[in-house]
């Protein structure tokens, strides 16, 4: 993703999220706020939201006049993410309850058990077209969010029951509590990385759900990202150290990784025995590594004396518990800049902004508001209530009578 700056949230019971710039190492904006780890996520191309990690609400910052506003949520909110349009966003809590709204009216789709312990990780993967979560109970599930939008699952609201949606994909292969889970480009064919506390990555495939590899490595792994090419895996390991994973398949393709990846002394290359994979090491944190950012700078911003390192403008941003914030070049494996945080707090999340908001202002998310506001009740919205008359469909048949007005008719069968 082409970008120059990322949200950093950090802290804890006095922390902040700030916006900084990767270039210079600036800190641009600045929120004071207790967010949880996982709780931080952007909204289309001028907002991100932040969940409280003591209090039930989630707040939005806008990117464009710094504005902020907060909303009132049932309960509190763990992890947060969102579609990269900025049209749905999702929230897993620790009771294993996973909350999808609209944002562009605030209402909340719907509330379902997804899992048996806490939700620790969400992602929209396949396109947008699933919804995936893992949680503390080892288990890792895929949501079609087509059926997490059939209002057909709602039945009759008025009853005490309403039908739970099924997963298209459960997963039971950790042993430990899910810690992060990254996706390749593509729906059928994209490849889902999950990683956990058993220090495992393991890659599958969602079309199918077949597990393509299992990856060891030496420590807990607290967050993954892959590469645009999906090439290399980068985890974030709680020994403080950056593990890169070559995943090209291609003989030629993986020599030429590995070659790029041994060119830096800060790394060094071993061998896992037990499936023939090689990663290598980032190393210059103390304290473990919490979470991972991959940004392109765009070349067309300029670079000065000091950007020479970077090459191709490809950088690894890494957060860590020792309270800083290092930018790593991908191919000379070196920490170019390191950028530390007030009081050098623990570094809880980073995000990355999309360029598009730095350079076309013609293009920025239009259908959000500046005041975001979400409903805490299943189908209710905040800009009103809920159609609850009969289930129609429009009949595009008919010409529109005088007038203009456009006749809705109920079919024989009732389409949704």
């Amino acid at each position: 993703m082409r970008a120059s700056k990322v949200v950093i949230a950090s802290g804890t019971l006095d922390g902040s999220v700030c916006v900084c710039d990767l270039r210079t190492g600036e800190i641009t904006t600045s929120w004071k706020g207790n967010f949880s780890q996982k709780g931080v996520c952007v909204l289309g191309s001028d907002f991100f939201a932040a969940a409280q990690a003591d209090k039930q609400n989630v707040q939005f910052f806008s990117l464009l006049d710094h504005a902020q506003n907060r909303a009132l949520v049932a309960e509190t909110v763990s992890v947060l993410t969102a579609t990269a349009d900025g049209h749905y966003l999702a929230g897993g809590c620790n009771s294993g309850t996973i909350y999808l709204w609209e944002l562009c009216s605030g209402r909340l789709l719907r509330a379902w058990p997804a899992h048996f312990k806490g939700v620790t990780a969400l992602l929209f993967g396949g396109g947008a077209s699933l919804l995936i979560s893992g949680g503390e109970d080892t288990m890792l599930h895929a949501w079609l969010l087509a059926d997490l939008l059939d209002p057909a699952l709602d039945g009759d609201r008025g009853g005490p029951m309403v039908a739970n949606p099924k997963p298209l994909h459960s997963w039971c292969d950790h042993t430990l509590q899910v810690t992060a889970m990254a996706a390749g480009v593509g729906n059928a064919a994209a490849v889902l990385a999950s990683a956990s506390l058993d220090r495992t990555v393991k890659l599958r495939r969602l079309g199918d759900g077949c597990q393509l590899r299992s990856q060891a490595l030496p420590a807990a792994i607290n967050d993954i990202i892959l590469s645009a090419g999906e090439e290399a895996l980068y985890a974030a390991g709680a020994d403080g150290i950056v593990y890169a994973v070559a995943l090209a398949t291609d003989a030629g393709a993986q020599n030429a990784t590995t070659n790029a990846v041994t060119t830096g002394s800060d790394t060094r290359g071993f061998l896992d025995g037990q499936d023939g994979g090689s990663y290598q090491i980032f190393v210059g944190h103390s304290r473990p590594v919490t979470c991972l950012a991959l940004a392109s700078l765009d070349p067309g911003l300029g670079c000065s004396s000091e950007e020479a390192h970077f090459r191709h403008g490809e950088v690894l941003v890494s957060g860590s518990e020792d309270g800083t914030v290092r930018v790593w070049d991908l191919y000379s494996r070196q920490a170019v800049r390191v950028i530390t945080i007030t009081g050098k707090a623990p570094i809880k999340s980073i995000q990355v902004l999309p360029y598009l908001m730095n350079r076309s202002p013609h293009l920025r998310t239009s259908h959000t508001s500046s005041h975001i506001t979400l409903s805490k009740f299943e189908g209710l919205s905040v800009h009103g209530p809920r159609w609850q008359g009969a289930a129609i469909c429009v009949d595009g048949s008919e010409q529109l009578p005088r007038g203009g007005l456009l006749r809705l008719d109920v079919p024989k069968t009732q389409i949704i």
